[in-house]
């Protein structure tokens, strides 16, 4: 379950595993055809990668940190790498690092922390409305939470009128837009609009 390779500090890879092809994607061959091992590095860790070498060359090692890494088929996963220098110095130093795909933990890190967020927000939101008792401010209020928790343009409620063809929008929270108060037909929108809310469905729409 760990992937260990070997590699010349400001070169290519030397060696791999099997567990680091599994991970990768890459065969032996293929790695060792990379003109530099900063190819498997995402590239917004690519700062992050090189300050650890300059650890690498400079003291021969480095604390163990966690990169997003790049598969063959163009995804990222996380690793948790530990490299040493294991002959030569400086940047044509060889090391062998030991690495652990930590995908998994991090996929959970980051679900408990949009589950808290989303708890705040809803708390947050609950505050803004306790003390309200109109209903077209508390739509407002409600827009506005939404809005600003999102970083939207624009949220609103547009309330269906029972004719099969129109729809209303009394009060809409806007940023930097105009506001789209009135009635609305929608046929503007396609038919598929009307039969998907119709059904119960959640409607999205990319336009």
């Amino acid at each position: 379950t760990v992937g260990v390779i070997s590699f010349q500090l400001d070169g290519g890879l030397i060696d791999a595993n099997s567990a680091f092809e599994r991970m990768s994607g890459y065969t032996l061959d293929e790695l060792r055809a990379f003109h530099h091992w900063q190819a498997l590095t995402a590239p917004d860790f690519a700062a992050v990668t090189a300050r650890h070498a300059l650890d690498l060359a400079g003291r021969g090692e480095t604390p163990p940190y966690e990169q997003q890494m790049v598969r063959k088929d163009g995804g990222r996963w996380w690793g948790l790498c530990a490299p040493r220098r294991i002959a030569g110095d400086g940047p044509s130093a060889e090391c062998i690092e030991f690495i652990i795909d930590v995908s998994d933990a991090k996929a959970a890190e980051d679900a408990l922390r949009r589950s808290e967020a989303r708890q705040l927000f809803l708390l947050q939101m609950n505050e803004r409305l306790r003390s309200l008792s109109d209903p077209g401010d508390i739509q407002f209020e409600a827009a506005r939470s939404v809005g600003e928790y999102l970083g939207a343009s624009r949220v609103g409620y547009a309330e269906d009128q029972n004719d099969g063809e129109s729809v209303v929008i009394a009060r809409n929270y806007t940023r930097g837009v105009p506001a789209l108060e009135g009635r609305y037909h929608y046929r503007d929108y396609g038919h598929q609009l009307l039969l998907g809310l119709q059904s119960g469905r959640t409607v999205t729409r990319a336009d």
